[in-house]
Protein backbone atom coordinates (compact mmCIF):
# COMPACT_ATOMS: atom_id res chain seq x y z
CA UNK A 1 0.00 0.00 0.00
CA UNK A 2 1.54 3.62 -0.73
CA UNK A 3 1.12 6.63 0.99
CA UNK A 4 -1.35 7.88 -1.19
CA UNK A 5 -3.34 4.85 -0.13
CA UNK A 6 -3.35 5.30 3.22
CA UNK A 7 -3.90 8.74 2.94
CA UNK A 8 -6.90 7.84 1.24
CA UNK A 9 -7.67 5.17 4.50
CA UNK A 10 -7.20 8.24 6.69
CA UNK A 11 -9.11 10.84 4.57
CA UNK A 12 -12.29 7.60 4.26
CA UNK A 13 -12.34 7.24 7.98
CA UNK A 14 -12.52 11.04 9.15
CA UNK A 15 -15.17 11.45 6.55
CA UNK A 16 -17.13 8.42 7.49
CA UNK A 17 -16.31 9.60 11.56
CA UNK A 18 -18.39 12.77 10.24
CA UNK A 19 -21.30 11.85 9.02
CA UNK A 20 -21.80 9.43 12.17
CA UNK A 21 -21.43 12.04 13.88
CA UNK A 22 -23.38 14.15 11.39
CA UNK A 23 -26.13 11.86 11.37
CA UNK A 24 -29.43 12.98 11.58
CA UNK A 25 -32.15 11.33 13.86
CA UNK A 26 -35.44 10.81 11.81
CA UNK A 27 -37.86 10.66 15.17
CA UNK A 28 -36.27 14.82 15.83
CA UNK A 29 -34.90 16.24 12.72
CA UNK A 30 -32.01 17.16 14.69
CA UNK A 31 -28.34 16.13 14.31
CA UNK A 32 -27.75 12.97 16.26
CA UNK A 33 -25.23 13.72 19.27
CA UNK A 34 -22.83 11.21 20.35
CA UNK A 35 -22.71 10.67 23.63
CA UNK A 36 -19.81 9.77 26.30
CA UNK A 37 -17.29 10.21 23.47
CA UNK A 38 -14.62 13.02 24.04
CA UNK A 39 -13.22 14.60 21.39
CA UNK A 40 -9.03 15.13 21.29
CA UNK A 41 -6.85 16.78 18.36
CA UNK A 42 -3.69 14.69 18.02
CA UNK A 43 -0.66 15.78 15.99
CA UNK A 44 1.81 13.42 14.84
CA UNK A 45 2.97 10.82 11.42
CA UNK A 46 1.07 7.87 9.19
CA UNK A 47 3.71 5.35 8.40
CA UNK A 48 2.36 2.07 6.44
CA UNK A 49 3.95 -1.02 7.55
CA UNK A 50 4.52 -2.79 4.38
CA UNK A 51 5.27 -6.63 5.85
CA UNK A 52 2.25 -6.29 8.30
CA UNK A 53 -0.10 -4.37 5.41
CA UNK A 54 -0.82 -2.05 8.02
CA UNK A 55 -0.59 1.86 9.00
CA UNK A 56 0.88 3.00 12.32
CA UNK A 57 0.39 6.39 13.12
CA UNK A 58 2.92 8.36 15.77
CA UNK A 59 1.26 10.61 17.25
CA UNK A 60 0.51 13.14 20.34
CA UNK A 61 -2.69 15.15 21.89
CA UNK A 62 -2.04 18.83 21.28
CA UNK A 63 -2.78 19.97 24.95
CA UNK A 64 -2.32 23.13 26.07
CA UNK A 65 -2.61 22.78 29.86
CA UNK A 66 -3.09 20.97 32.88
CA UNK A 67 -7.00 21.91 32.53
CA UNK A 68 -7.56 20.30 29.35
CA UNK A 69 -5.50 17.48 29.94
CA UNK A 70 -8.14 16.30 32.62
CA UNK A 71 -11.15 17.73 30.57
CA UNK A 72 -10.26 14.70 27.92
CA UNK A 73 -9.62 12.30 30.57
CA UNK A 74 -6.31 11.69 30.19
CA UNK A 75 -3.22 12.59 33.01
CA UNK A 76 0.31 13.97 32.40
CA UNK A 77 1.52 10.15 32.68
CA UNK A 78 -0.50 8.85 29.66
CA UNK A 79 1.69 11.43 27.45
CA UNK A 80 4.77 10.00 25.60
CA UNK A 81 7.63 10.05 28.41
CA UNK A 82 10.32 10.47 25.17
CA UNK A 83 7.73 13.47 23.16
CA UNK A 84 7.46 16.89 23.78
CA UNK A 85 3.53 16.56 25.08
CA UNK A 86 4.79 16.84 28.71
CA UNK A 87 6.75 19.43 28.58
CA UNK A 88 4.87 21.48 26.21
CA UNK A 89 1.62 21.34 28.66
CA UNK A 90 4.26 22.04 31.72
CA UNK A 91 5.68 24.82 29.58
CA UNK A 92 1.94 25.61 29.01
CA UNK A 93 0.69 25.59 32.93
CA UNK A 94 3.78 28.02 33.96
CA UNK A 95 3.10 30.12 31.21
CA UNK A 96 -0.62 30.47 32.55
CA UNK A 97 0.95 30.45 36.09
CA UNK A 98 3.30 33.56 35.33
CA UNK A 99 0.42 35.73 33.35
CA UNK A 100 -2.07 34.66 36.48
CA UNK A 101 0.93 36.16 39.02
CA UNK A 102 1.41 39.15 36.50
CA UNK A 103 -2.31 40.26 36.25
CA UNK A 104 -2.57 39.82 40.21
CA UNK A 105 0.49 42.62 40.50
CA UNK A 106 -1.17 44.64 38.20
CA UNK A 107 -4.44 44.47 39.42
CA UNK A 108 -2.29 45.52 43.14
CA UNK A 109 -0.63 48.11 41.11
CA UNK A 110 -4.13 49.52 39.93
CA UNK A 111 -5.57 49.38 43.92
CA UNK A 112 -2.56 50.95 45.07
CA UNK A 113 -2.90 53.81 42.06
CA UNK A 114 -6.64 54.69 42.76
CA UNK A 115 -5.78 54.45 46.74
CA UNK A 116 -2.49 57.05 45.60
CA UNK A 117 -5.29 59.34 43.47
CA UNK A 118 -7.89 59.45 46.05
CA UNK A 119 -5.10 60.09 48.66
CA UNK A 120 -3.62 62.95 46.36
CA UNK A 121 -7.20 64.57 45.94
CA UNK A 122 -7.95 65.04 50.01
CA UNK A 123 -4.60 65.89 50.01
CA UNK A 124 -5.25 68.68 47.22
CA UNK A 125 -9.14 69.36 48.90
CA UNK A 126 -7.02 70.31 52.34
CA UNK A 127 -4.23 72.37 50.48
CA UNK A 128 -6.69 74.53 49.01
CA UNK A 129 -9.22 74.39 52.13
CA UNK A 130 -6.09 76.10 53.95
CA UNK A 131 -5.04 78.56 51.02
CA UNK A 132 -8.81 79.89 50.96
CA UNK A 133 -9.00 80.23 54.70
CA UNK A 134 -5.42 83.27 54.05
CA UNK A 135 -6.38 84.17 50.61
CA UNK A 136 -9.93 85.01 49.51
CA UNK A 137 -10.79 82.39 46.38
CA UNK A 138 -11.05 84.69 43.42
CA UNK A 139 -7.45 85.77 44.21
CA UNK A 140 -5.84 82.45 45.15
CA UNK A 141 -7.67 81.27 41.42
CA UNK A 142 -5.51 83.49 40.16
CA UNK A 143 -1.94 83.27 41.67
CA UNK A 144 -2.85 79.24 40.96
CA UNK A 145 -3.07 80.35 37.05
CA UNK A 146 0.24 82.41 37.28
CA UNK A 147 -0.77 85.85 37.76
CA UNK A 148 0.27 87.84 39.37
CA UNK A 149 -1.73 89.26 42.69
CA UNK A 150 -2.40 93.30 42.10
CA UNK A 151 -3.48 95.20 44.84
CA UNK A 152 -6.77 96.56 44.65
CA UNK A 153 -8.61 99.73 45.52
CA UNK A 154 -11.98 99.51 47.26
CA UNK A 155 -14.26 102.49 47.12
CA UNK A 156 -16.21 101.77 50.41
CA UNK A 157 -16.07 98.90 52.50
CA UNK A 158 -17.05 98.15 56.48
CA UNK A 159 -13.80 97.14 58.63
CA UNK A 160 -14.83 95.26 61.98
CA UNK A 161 -12.45 95.40 65.13
CA UNK A 162 -13.07 92.93 67.97
CA UNK A 163 -11.40 92.74 70.97
CA UNK A 164 -11.50 89.79 73.90
CA UNK A 165 -11.23 91.40 77.07
CA UNK A 166 -10.54 89.66 80.88
CA UNK A 167 -8.47 86.79 79.32
CA UNK A 168 -5.67 87.46 81.92
CA UNK A 169 -7.47 89.02 84.81
CA UNK A 170 -6.77 86.34 86.75
CA UNK A 171 -3.02 86.64 86.14
CA UNK A 172 -0.97 84.19 83.45
CA UNK A 173 1.88 83.94 86.17
CA UNK A 174 3.00 79.84 84.59
CA UNK A 175 2.95 77.87 81.38
CA UNK A 176 -0.62 76.19 82.77
CA UNK A 177 -2.25 79.82 82.63
CA UNK A 178 -1.02 81.04 79.40
CA UNK A 179 -2.10 77.33 77.80
CA UNK A 180 -5.47 78.11 79.39
CA UNK A 181 -5.63 81.43 78.13
CA UNK A 182 -4.68 80.16 74.16
CA UNK A 183 -7.64 77.35 75.08
CA UNK A 184 -10.33 79.97 75.45
CA UNK A 185 -9.01 82.57 73.27
CA UNK A 186 -9.47 79.89 70.61
CA UNK A 187 -13.04 78.93 71.61
CA UNK A 188 -14.18 82.31 71.52
CA UNK A 189 -12.48 83.26 67.60
CA UNK A 190 -13.88 79.83 66.66
CA UNK A 191 -17.20 81.22 67.58
CA UNK A 192 -16.80 83.88 65.68
CA UNK A 193 -15.62 81.68 62.63
CA UNK A 194 -19.27 80.44 63.24
CA UNK A 195 -21.14 83.90 62.80
CA UNK A 196 -19.41 84.80 59.53
CA UNK A 197 -21.27 84.64 56.49
CA UNK A 198 -19.27 84.14 53.14
CA UNK A 199 -19.08 86.32 50.72
CA UNK A 200 -20.78 89.44 52.45
CA UNK A 201 -18.38 89.54 55.44
CA UNK A 202 -14.61 88.21 55.27
CA UNK A 203 -12.35 87.18 58.16
CA UNK A 204 -9.19 88.89 57.80
CA UNK A 205 -6.96 88.22 60.45
CA UNK A 206 -6.66 87.83 64.33
CA UNK A 207 -3.33 89.17 66.29
CA UNK A 208 -3.23 88.84 69.75
CA UNK A 209 -6.38 89.01 70.80
CA UNK A 210 -8.13 90.99 68.31
CA UNK A 211 -10.12 89.87 65.76
CA UNK A 212 -10.21 91.52 62.22
CA UNK A 213 -12.78 91.13 59.30
CA UNK A 214 -14.08 92.95 56.28
CA UNK A 215 -17.27 93.62 54.62
CA UNK A 216 -17.50 95.04 50.70
CA UNK A 217 -14.24 93.09 49.94
CA UNK A 218 -12.96 91.34 48.36
CA UNK A 219 -16.09 90.54 46.89
CA UNK A 220 -17.70 93.97 46.27
CA UNK A 221 -20.85 94.71 48.62
CA UNK A 222 -22.99 97.72 48.31
CA UNK A 223 -24.68 96.85 51.87
CA UNK A 224 -21.22 96.31 53.65
CA UNK A 225 -22.38 98.41 56.54
CA UNK A 226 -25.77 96.65 57.41
CA UNK A 227 -23.92 93.26 57.35
CA UNK A 228 -20.93 94.48 59.32
CA UNK A 229 -23.24 95.61 61.84
CA UNK A 230 -25.44 92.81 61.61
CA UNK A 231 -22.46 90.48 62.24
CA UNK A 232 -21.64 92.56 65.39
CA UNK A 233 -25.03 92.67 66.38
CA UNK A 234 -24.70 88.64 66.41
CA UNK A 235 -21.44 88.66 68.18
CA UNK A 236 -22.69 90.80 71.23
CA UNK A 237 -25.24 88.65 71.45
CA UNK A 238 -23.74 85.51 71.07
CA UNK A 239 -24.22 82.31 73.70
CA UNK A 240 -21.14 80.46 72.60
CA UNK A 241 -19.14 82.20 75.29
CA UNK A 242 -21.63 83.07 77.65
CA UNK A 243 -19.84 80.79 80.39
CA UNK A 244 -16.51 81.96 79.52
CA UNK A 245 -15.51 84.97 81.72
CA UNK A 246 -14.48 87.60 79.73
CA UNK A 247 -15.79 90.36 77.45
CA UNK A 248 -15.45 91.71 74.04
CA UNK A 249 -16.19 95.07 72.73
CA UNK A 250 -16.15 96.24 69.03
CA UNK A 251 -15.31 99.27 66.68
CA UNK A 252 -16.77 100.08 63.28
CA UNK A 253 -15.60 102.24 60.43
CA UNK A 254 -16.66 102.52 56.55
CA UNK A 255 -14.58 103.79 53.85
CA UNK A 256 -11.94 103.33 51.32
CA UNK A 257 -9.24 100.66 51.47
CA UNK A 258 -6.57 98.93 49.47
CA UNK A 259 -6.01 95.05 49.31
CA UNK A 260 -3.78 92.43 48.78
CA UNK A 261 -1.66 89.51 49.37
CA UNK A 262 1.26 90.48 51.22
CA UNK A 263 4.10 87.92 51.79
CA UNK A 264 5.56 84.70 50.14
CA UNK A 265 5.86 82.17 52.82
CA UNK A 266 2.39 82.19 55.21
CA UNK A 267 0.75 84.84 52.78
CA UNK A 268 -1.83 86.89 53.94
CA UNK A 269 -4.35 88.71 52.40
CA UNK A 270 -4.37 92.47 54.15
CA UNK A 271 -6.32 96.02 54.23
CA UNK A 272 -3.97 99.73 54.51
CA UNK A 273 -5.13 102.88 54.66
CA UNK A 274 -6.70 105.69 56.85
CA UNK A 275 -10.15 103.33 57.08
CA UNK A 276 -8.76 100.26 58.79
CA UNK A 277 -6.41 102.49 61.56
CA UNK A 278 -9.85 104.34 62.32
CA UNK A 279 -11.63 100.79 62.79
CA UNK A 280 -8.98 100.23 65.15
CA UNK A 281 -9.53 103.46 67.02
CA UNK A 282 -13.50 102.87 67.43
CA UNK A 283 -12.82 99.25 68.74
CA UNK A 284 -9.89 100.17 71.02
CA UNK A 285 -12.15 103.46 72.07
CA UNK A 286 -15.21 101.56 72.78
CA UNK A 287 -16.88 99.02 76.54
CA UNK A 288 -17.33 95.64 77.06
CA UNK A 289 -19.82 94.65 75.07
CA UNK A 290 -21.09 97.36 73.16
CA UNK A 291 -19.97 98.32 69.34
CA UNK A 292 -18.48 101.87 68.26
CA UNK A 293 -19.45 103.50 65.11
CA UNK A 294 -17.76 106.30 63.42
CA UNK A 295 -20.33 109.00 62.43
CA UNK A 296 -20.14 108.17 58.82
CA UNK A 297 -20.69 104.33 59.41
CA UNK A 298 -23.84 105.54 62.06
CA UNK A 299 -25.18 107.61 59.33
CA UNK A 300 -25.33 105.22 56.56
CA UNK A 301 -27.11 102.43 58.58
CA UNK A 302 -29.35 104.72 60.42
CA UNK A 303 -30.96 105.50 57.17
CA UNK A 304 -31.85 101.84 56.61
CA UNK A 305 -33.57 101.38 60.26
CA UNK A 306 -30.74 100.55 62.28
CA UNK A 307 -30.67 102.53 66.24
CA UNK A 308 -28.05 104.22 67.23
CA UNK A 309 -27.52 106.71 70.17
CA UNK A 310 -24.69 109.34 70.25
CA UNK A 311 -22.10 108.81 72.65
CA UNK A 312 -20.39 112.29 72.12
CA UNK A 313 -16.91 113.28 70.96
CA UNK A 314 -14.10 110.52 72.09
CA UNK A 315 -10.54 111.61 71.94
CA UNK A 316 -8.88 109.47 69.29
CA UNK A 317 -5.11 108.91 68.74
CA UNK A 318 -4.08 110.55 65.72
CA UNK A 319 -7.17 112.31 65.02
CA UNK A 320 -8.30 114.34 67.69
CA UNK A 321 -12.07 114.78 68.45
CA UNK A 322 -14.60 112.47 66.28
CA UNK A 323 -17.93 112.18 67.21
CA UNK A 324 -19.57 108.58 67.75
CA UNK A 325 -22.42 106.82 68.15
CA UNK A 326 -23.32 102.97 69.92
CA UNK A 327 -24.96 100.75 67.83
CA UNK A 328 -28.31 99.18 70.21
CA UNK A 329 -29.92 97.14 67.60
CA UNK A 330 -31.02 96.57 63.62
CA UNK A 331 -34.09 97.11 61.81
CA UNK A 332 -35.89 93.56 62.44
CA UNK A 333 -35.35 93.89 65.79
CA UNK A 334 -37.30 97.03 66.01
CA UNK A 335 -40.41 96.07 63.89
CA UNK A 336 -40.41 92.98 66.30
Amino acid sequence: MTNANAQNIVESSYIKSSEEENEIDPATGLRKVSKGNKSILLKGQMFYLKDMDSLIFLCSPLIENLDELHGIGLYLNDLNPHGLSRELVMAGWQHCTKLEMMFEKEEQRSDELEKSLELADSWKKQGDELLYSMIPRPIAERMRNGEEAHCQTFEEVSVIFVEVMNIYDDGASNIKDAMEAVTTLNKVFSAFDEEIISPFVYKVETVGMVYMAVSGAPDINPLHAEHACDLALRLIKSKSFTNIRLSIRIGINSGPVVAGVVGLKVPRYCLFGDTVNTASRMESTSEPYKIQLSNYTAKKVRAVGYKTELRGFVKVKGKGEMETYWLLSGPDELKE
